[in-house]
């Protein structure tokens, strides 16, 4: 009867048969060439092309390097750094352990003749099983059986040169992953490798850190310290109560800002505060456009050509009326400069209406004052929508 031969291609020898030689072939089986290469051998698979390679197991007890435990993967030529497949071939469609050790610098993806298999990143090794359909990883008691090198600094979680060098996140789900590149961490989750911390999910309370680009942090209950005023705060813990004090930084407000004070104190206390003027060397004469968004004092350095009206708007695209709210006041300043012959602001509108202001002591006035300057101060308040009351008053500076 002839040797038949056993998955791991151990040959049994028939009954009767190697008369004087049985003994030699006992020794083959047993030895480093067969069952020790099953149980603690070590082949190189060397990828010396960009292609995959495959290995068969043949009816000889000899030594093959698919029947060994360990696959030392390396590369070399043209094969280095290539991404490919080690097959499993004819033969090789038993179950079986393997120890994959992928020494070189692209990854490897481990399969039989059908099924998936298992990516071995880079510079790692792992242990995956050969079920006779497809390689998985190991009965899923190691199902991240992603296996480090020994590096400097490495511990678990699972440490990575750079993001590439990640296995597969859908192999791999519920994983954890460390990229030294940048230092970050990342799990494995839907397909993908998810930066803990910088992107999405509860962040917990860390340590430290600089939190950029966050949405939705409730201010009233998210926020705590001092916010300082250059970055839009006040420098104080609290507003309220009287005599918050800002002696060191500037600080500019680009929209309307509302300070309430309490029943006890004002909302506000200015010390050294100045308006901002804008001067013109222009004669007052047709109708002038008064921008409040622009200035608090308007001065006039030309001497006045002819009676003229003042309308007073936010600016040209912003009416004073979508500026103001009803209860809302504010109040400007004209400066005009007149020569020998005088001339006076004879009318005022707000957003191009007409309106006719309560003038200081009770009566309109019909002149300026020649050789000096007129300083016409509007206090207007709000009563209603496009409704204005305006307190007018002329006064001469010589």
């Amino acid at each position: 009867m002839a040797s038949t031969y056993s998955a791991l291609k151990i040959e049994l020898i028939g009954t009767g048969e190697q008369s004087g030689t049985w003994g030699t072939t006992t020794n083959t089986n047993l030895g480093d060439a067969a069952l020790g290469e099953a149980i603690t051998g070590s082949a190189t698979v060397d990828f010396a092309s960009d292609a995959d390679v495959t290995l068969t197991l043949t009816d000889v007890n000899t030594t093959q390097s698919a029947r060994n435990l360990r696959l030392n993967i390396t590369e070399s030529s043209t094969g280095v750094g290539s991404v490919r497949n080690l097959i499993l071939g004819s033969g090789c469609q038993i179950e079986k352990f393997y120890l994959i050790n992928n020494t070189g610098t692209g990854a490897k993806t481990v399969k039989n003749t059908s099924g998936t298999g298992i990516a071995v990143p880079a510079g790692k090794a792992t242990l995956v099983y050969n079920n006779g359909t497809n390689v998985v990883d190991v009965v899923n008691s190691f199902s991240s059986a992603i296996l480090g090198a020994v590096n400097a600094g490495s511990i678990i979680p699972f440490y990575f040169a750079n993001q590439a060098a990640f296995p597969s996140a859908s192999t791999y789900h519920g994983a954890i992953a460390h990229s030294h590149s940048d230092g970050a961490m990342y799990f494995a989750h839907s397909g993908a490798w998810v930066r803990i911390l910088d992107n999405g999910g509860p962040l917990g309370t860390p340590a430290s850190g600089v939190a950029t680009n966050l949405t939705g942090l409730p201010l009233t209950t998210g926020v705590t310290g001092v916010l300082p005023i250059a970055n839009g705060g006040t420098n104080a813990s609290t507003l309220a109560g009287a005599n918050i004090a800002v002696t060191t930084a500037a600080n500019s407000f680009t929209a309307k800002q509302t300070f309430t004070g309490a029943t006890g104190s004002l909302a506000s206390a200015f010390i050294n505060a100045t308006e901002t003027a804008t001067i013109s060397a222009t004669a007052a004469t047709g109708t002038i456009n008064y921008d409040v968004t622009t200035q608090s004092v308007l001065y006039f350095t030309t001497n006045a050509s002819a009676n003229w009206t003042v309308n007073v708007r936010g600016n040209a695209t912003t009416s004073l009326n979508t500026l103001m709210s009803t209860n809302d006041s504010l109040t400007v300043v004209f400066l005009v400069t007149n020569g020998a012959t005088a001339y006076y602001n004879n009318a005022l509108t707000i957003d191009g209406n007409s309106v006719t202001p309560k003038y200081q002591g009770g009566s309109a006035y019909t002149s300026g004052n020649a050789s000096g300057i007129d300083a016409y101060s509007y206090t207007i308040v709000k009563t209603g929508s496009a409704a204005f009351t305006v307190l007018a008053a002329q006064t001469q500076f010589k």
